[in-house]
């Protein structure tokens, strides 16, 4: 069964489709990979995380129904199209301090 499967059933089990529009899918999709970052970034357990993953990868698949897009197909696409060569950087980047600086707010006010 594929993702885009997955997501249709999950449509008809709710009865009905909550965001028909692409507009509201595409809303729908950004609310669920910003619990995905909130889960990661405050530590939940691997179950929880992958709970929201999931969800967020079935809001992708039901973006991609609405768009007329399958979105494995597009990934392969992208995937086999890929030819730049990318170097790690040698030391933390911007994203990456920010995160660890979110972090220790975090866990300063969790202490306070």
């Amino acid at each position: 069964m594929s993702g885009h499967d997955l997501a249709r059933e999950l449509i008809a089990k709710h009865g009905t489709d909550r965001y028909p529009t692409v507009d509201s899918q595409a809303l729908k999709a950004l609310e669920e990979l910003g619990e995905l970052a909130g889960a990661i970034l405050k530590g939940h357990s691997t179950e929880e995380v992958a709970k929201e993953y999931a969800d967020a990868g079935l809001a992708l698949y039901a973006l991609g129904d609405k768009l007329g897009i399958n979105l494995d197909a597009a990934m392969a696409d992208v995937v086999r199209a890929e030819t730049r060569i990318f170097e790690r950087p040698q030391e933390p980047d911007r994203f990456l301090q920010h995160v660890a600086e979110l972090r220790a707010v975090q866990q300063e006010a969790e202490a306070g």
